[in-house]
């Protein structure tokens, strides 16, 4: 009799096998991401002009909004995102070293599902994709999968907190030493009116009823707004925060809470007392040095990079209080039933991420309701919540008989390289 363990298949995770606190952070990561791609992207907030923007912002209402919206929202439940995407590569890898499986050929499928997905989306439905950059920025993860943990640890910190100041000084402080004053402030002007000049067709063309143009138009704004170097060092933060997730996953305290319950306390103590810190000193060096009103470009060499790096820390901290107040809270009983509604959600994100985008777009978008800069909390607030407390009830209805959400199913077919069981 043969006593060989029959080599592990590669195929996708259980459903026991699933982390369920995950799939409620991921479910609850969801409903700010919708909140904050429609208050700044979707409405046409980021294509009004400077003045047109203020007098927007002018009300008492309004304001507190705004306020309430960069303290606790504005990028906190991306980087969330962004994290549990590397714990899931964590829990991938690992399950197939398990299996004596190479993870790196079905990886890589995964990905390609991803970038065919994104670039769909972002053509045909709404610009501002992550799912394809989520792909095309994990391929340097397969660089960091044999390094050690503390390695992952200490370059996920590095790349999350300087990546963005390093694209603001490259942008807005390097010019200065490469160009006269003069050359610079022609530039500077030249290329805001540019792109005040881009931002005005593309709101005439996002609140005409053409689809067709519309089509254009997203490959015009993506190409527009998310290719410069800010950007491009924005998503190498994401990078960053992929490999935070991944070290994480090695070690294994969401697999098991219980035996790390005082690891998540000081998480959660340590990074609130970081995050009211990086806050305030935001606030001072906004308000009381730099001046409100002064723009990235008039930032002295300090300024230019102290500012970012607070704000990437600040945005660090809050979303790792999150994650860590959810992951003690849920182990209690009262809790477990009430963040419970996030899990089918969680369960099929990139379903759910996408179909927020075809509500977005039938909300502002003139080839729907033609809300566009209509950015009152009825349509930025209200509408989302709303919209979003739709998707739990569809997402657990979905899931009583399905396995996956559709989405999910296409992106697993494509990476197991056959038809998944629904």
């Amino acid at each position: 009799m043969d006593n060989t363990e029959t080599p592990r298949l590669p195929s996708p995770i259980d459903l026991p096998e699933r982390a369920k606190i995950l799939d409620v952070i991921r479910g609850f990561a969801l409903g700010g991401v919708f909140l904050s791609n429609v208050y700044v992207w979707m409405s046409g907030l980021i294509f009004m002009s400077r003045d047109a923007g203020q007098e927007a912002m002018s009300g008492t209402v309004q304001q507190v909004i705004d306020a309430l919206f960069s303290i606790l929202i504005g990028g906190k439940f991306m980087t969330m995102f962004t994290f549990l995407f590397g714990l899931g590569l964590a829990v991938q890898f690992s399950r197939a070293e398990e299996s004596n499986d190479s993870a790196t050929k079905r990886y890589l499928r995964r990905c390609l599902a991803f970038v065919l997905l994104g670039v769909l989306h972002l053509v045909f439905i709404w610009y501002g994709d992550i799912t394809h950059q989520y792909a095309l920025i994990g391929l340097f993860v397969l660089l960091f999968r044999k390094r050690s943990t503390k390695t992952l640890l200490i370059w996920g910190l590095a790349i999350t907190l300087l990546a963005l100041p390093a694209g603001m000084w490259i942008q807005y402080t390097l010019p200065k030493y490469l160009q006269s004053a003069e050359a610079l402030e022609a530039a500077n002007a030249a290329r805001e009116a540019q792109s005040e000049e881009f931002n005005r067709q593309a709101l005439a063309v996002f609140q005409g009823d053409s689809y067709l143009a519309t089509i254009r138009m997203n490959w015009a704004a993506y190409w527009q707004h998310f290719t410069g170097p800010i950007y491009v060092a924005y998503n190498l933060g994401n990078l960053g925060n992929f490999l935070l997730g991944m070290a994480i996953g090695r070690l294994g305290w969401f697999q098991d809470v219980s035996a790390h319950r005082r690891a998540f306390k000081h998480l959660l103590g340590w990074n609130a007392l970081i995050f009211v810190v990086s806050f305030a000193t935001v606030v001072i060096l906004r308000h009381f040095i730099a001046g409100k009103n002064t723009s990235p470009a008039d930032l002295g060499m300090g300024l230019s990079i102290l500012m970012p790096f607070c704000r990437n820390l600040g945005t660090l901290s809050l979303a790792i209080v999150y994650m860590s107040a959810i992951t003690l809270l849920f182990q209690r009983k009262f809790f477990q039933r009430l963040f419970s509604i996030y899990v089918p959600a969680g369960r099929m994100a990139m379903t759910n991420y996408y179909f927020q985008s075809v509500i977005g777009v039938f909300v502002f978008y003139g080839i729907g309701l033609g809300h566009l800069t209509d950015i009152g909390p009825r349509w930025t607030v209200v509408m989302p919540v709303v919209a979003f407390t739709g998707q739990l009830i569809f997402s657990w209805l979905w899931l009583r008989r399905f396995r996956f959400g559709p989405v999910e199913w296409i992106s697993r077919s494509i990476t197991y390289g056959k038809l998944q069981s629904m």
